[in-house]
């Protein structure tokens, strides 16, 4: 561990959906990018004897004393494989977070010391402070459950020297990411049950991604693009939705099966539009240009994906009247709009091409949230998880703790 006191922050993204919900269950190609909204870790060392933890977002604090975890270290012989929770642990580490808070605040907990007891137990579990917050509404479908995941174990990474500690940027190795990316996964799963990988990935990484049946890559480079995302405040369940559509998809399959295979289609011509877009927006890319269409033309294809994309989302039933306000909203001022996640509530994003002007964003803001959503204007594709120097503020805090 690093001496006591010495402060370590990271952060890592959330992400959207930019195509493929739903039909990415039957087999079909689904796009990812990361987005501005991030996750903060900054976490101490201490030496009080025990590892306090709080949770600002979720308005948490908690204390563990060291001597009531010794039962819950792990019997592990490295770091760089992990593997799923031994059972019996998962119940001992379920009855060390339990809460009177609800399923998020409890699954935050657990993931916490799953993590916490897995990576720093090597030689004896270290008294730590650790505070997170985030940008990202938990249950909105923008990928806070990964980007939590992500940020804490690269920072208990860091912090027990399993990663490198100095860094010449805010970025680690390629394999520090990987191995990363490993244990949010099985934090994740903590969470899910049945995760697709996708969210950690995006949040390691950053970027954006294509899936296929457990197949991820990146794509080879993503325009600067911006995105107004909207959130309903409706809260939703994605498996509730998922079992509804995999419903009808065995009831109706003449129907459906047509309109997921469209959805699939669409997320295939999106990445294509994308590497277009990139080749005509980003200068070391352009050289390898191959495509006549211009940067609008290749705007207004995309735009046009995601109004077909919406409409099926809504005929496959996951659609909500708050989503199809925003969407009536962005599209009075020219602008395009689509679900982003399971539906039924949760968020939209609005693409903001190029040259649209500041009034025109500022005015649908204001309307969003006259209708009572709240709004985020962020950039897509942006850094995965990082390191960041703390500010003489956090070191003052730190000295005088």
């Amino acid at each position: 561990m690093a001496e006591s006191g010495e402060v370590l922050i990271v952060s890592a993204p959330g992400k959207i959906i930019l195509h493929g919900e739903h039909s990415v269950v039957y087999g079909k190609t689904a796009l990812a990018a990361s987005i501005g909204l991030r996750t903060r870790v900054r976490l101490r060392s201490s030496s009080n004897g025990a590892t306090r933890l709080h949770l600002a977002s979720l308005d948490i604090s908690r204390e563990w004393p060291l001597k009531n975890l010794s039962h819950a270290i792990p019997n592990m012989h490295g770091r760089q494989n992990p593997a799923p929770p031994q059972p019996d642990l998962i119940l001992v580490l379920r009855q060390l977070s339990e809460s009177d808070k609800g399923d998020i605040e409890n699954s935050a907990l657990l993931v916490f010391l799953f993590l916490y007891t897995h990576i720093c137990s090597a030689s004896g579990l270290p008294a730590l402070d650790v505070h997170i917050e985030s940008e990202l509404p938990p249950s909105a479908g923008l990928g806070s459950s990964a980007a939590y995941c992500t940020s804490l174990a690269a920072a208990l990474l860091t912090a027990t020297h399993n990663i490198s500690h100095n860094l010449s940027n805010s970025r680690w190795q390629q394999k520090d990411l990987e191995l990363i990316n490993k244990w949010a996964f099985q934090a994740e799963i903590l969470i899910h049950g049945n995760p697709s990988g996708i969210d950690n990935t995006v949040s390691t990484f950053g970027g954006a991604l294509s899936y296929q049946s457990g197949h991820i890559s990146e794509l080879k480079s993503i325009p600067p693009l911006s995105v107004l995302l909207t959130n309903t405040n409706i809260p939703r369940s994605t498996s509730t939705l998922v079992s509804a559509v995999k419903g009808n998809v065995n009831k109706f399959p003449d129907i459906y099966k047509p309109l997921l295979d469209s959805m699939g289609a669409i997320a295939v011509e999106g990445k294509r539009v994308m590497d277009a877009l990139a080749d005509r927006m980003l200068p070391e890319v352009s050289v390898a240009c191959n495509t006549l269409e211009s940067k609008d033309d290749l705007f207004c294809i995309w735009e046009t994906l995601i109004d077909v994309n919406q409409q099926l989302l809504m005929a496959i039933g996951v659609g909500h009247p708050c989503l199809e306000q925003i969407c009536r909203v962005t599209r009075k001022h020219g602008l395009h709009s689509k679900l982003t996640g399971a539906g039924g509530g949760g968020c939209c994003f609005t693409v903001v091409p190029p040259g649209v002007g500041a009034n025109v964003v500022s005015a649908v803001r204001t309307e969003l949230v006259q209708c009572g959503f709240v709004c985020w204007e962020t950039d897509l594709g942006g850094p995965g998880v990082c390191v960041h120097a703390p500010d003489p503020a956090e070191l003052h805090l730190a000295e005088e703790k």
